[in-house]
């Protein structure tokens, strides 16, 4: 009903139980190596790359009233979640996936064209990028400095927040004519 498309039933010692249809056998394994993470940290969710994708984990007890097991959905980083972003917060979101010994890679973005957003993935500080003619302050998030699940190499999800400079003053060039004709009335 909540649209993950990956959701499995543990048991108290997080061993998988059921896997939703459609789900890979080996997801098992990867699925109780990352619930004991979540159950520390009730509440929140985890981003962990799993066979080269980024996906976020949430973890949910069954309680009767004692823990009889646990809930984990997870749901893939995409270009849907990205325009969600950018449709909520006004910034154009993108998300940027480096595997080890590899060079960063475009996951999703919520700039069109997407062209655009090339820039963003070789990025290393936070800075001011010429996006389309339009000047854009960027800032950046580690989403995970995940690891794979079961494999000892470790990949990064970056999350990539450009906002316009023009769009940000705009609201405000009425005030500055507005004071300098007061100041000129002055």
């Amino acid at each position: 009903r909540i649209g993950a498309t990956l959701a499995a039933l543990l048991d108290q010692q997080f061993t998988v139980q059921a896997l939703s249809e459609g789900a890979d056998a080996a997801w098992g394994p990867a699925l109780a190596r990352v619930a004991p993470q979540l159950a520390q940290r009730q509440g929140s969710g985890q981003v962990v790359m799993v066979a080269g994708r980024p996906y976020q984990f949430v973890l949910a007890p069954i309680k009767a009233p004692v823990v009889l097991g646990w809930v984990v959905m997870g749901f893939p980083l995409e270009a849907s979640l990205v325009n969600d972003m950018a449709e909520l917060s006004g910034l154009h979101a993108t998300l940027v996936v480096q595997a080890p010994l590899a060079d960063p890679q475009l996951l999703a973005t919520s700039l069109r064209p997407a062209a655009l957003a090339q820039p963003l993935t070789r990025l290393t500080v936070d800075d001011l990028i010429d996006l389309g003619g339009d000047t854009h302050l960027i800032t950046s998030a580690k989403v995970a400095g995940g690891h794979e699940v079961g494999q000892p190499s470790e990949g990064t999800v970056t999350l990539r927040l450009a906002g316009s400079l023009a769009a940000a003053k705009s609201p405000y060039r009425p005030l500055q004519w507005l004071l300098g004709a007061i100041a000129l009335l002055g």
